[in-house]
């Protein structure tokens, strides 16, 4: 049996049959990266789904005293 591997941008959709129905299983982190690994409950192909980690933003709490007035972020 030959195996044909297919590459295509579809987050969270099947490469091959555009399913949404896909069962994930374990992942995989390498600080740059991350891949899930997913069976299609379609047409049952497996495959993985590449997502490149970017950074967003930083997010902090502030302590205010009661007669500090509040700000926006």
């Amino acid at each position: 049996m030959k195996i044909e591997q297919i590459k295509k941008i579809c987050q969270g959709e099947c490469p091959i049959c555009g399913s949404e129905d896909l069962e994930w299983f374990d992942s995989d982190n390498d600080g740059e990266t991350i891949t899930y690994n997913f069976q299609c409950n379609e047409c049952h192909s497996e495959g993985w789904e590449w997502c490149t980690l970017e950074y967003n933003f930083t997010i902090a709490n502030k302590l205010i005293n009661k007669n500090e007035k509040l700000s926006s972020i």
